[in-house]
């Protein structure tokens, strides 16, 4: 039989020998896709969660300084009216028993206050 047909049973067992190259080759390469994917949600989960951090941390820092620049303009304003209230105007001195509250102890609150604690964990979340 081998002799008679031996070039239709060379060719069936190349083409089986093709297939099953074929097959594993397919295999391999879904192997490889399905752990690659399983990296990429890895990465992307990771990287979700380190954009959280950046997020939080210029969230922070962004708090901080609208907390400084509040804290500056109530610490001016304060300034300013000590000034005004200090001015040989006679108007001024009227007005001076009824501002109990110096420039002095609102600079001191201002600067107890943990701005820069706050600003200073924002920069490290980033």
């Amino acid at each position: 039989m081998w002799e008679q047909y031996r070039w239709q049973i060379a060719l069936t067992s190349a083409i089986l020998l093709a297939q099953g190259s074929l097959i594993s080759i397919l295999l391999f390469e879904g192997r490889r896709r399905r752990a690659a994917e399983a990296q990429s949600r890895q990465r992307s989960a990771e990287l979700a969660h380190i954009n959280g951090y950046a997020i939080a941390g210029d969230l922070t820092a962004t708090i901080a300084h609208e907390l400084n620049q509040l804290l500056g303009s109530i610490l001016t304003n304060t300034e300013t009216a000590e000034s005004m209230f200090q001015s040989p105007r006679p108007l001024w001195k009227r007005f001076r028993k009824y501002w109990p509250i110096s420039a002095w102890t609102i600079s001191a609150q201002a600067k107890s206050f943990p701005v820069a604690k706050l600003a200073e964990k924002g920069r490290r979340l980033k």
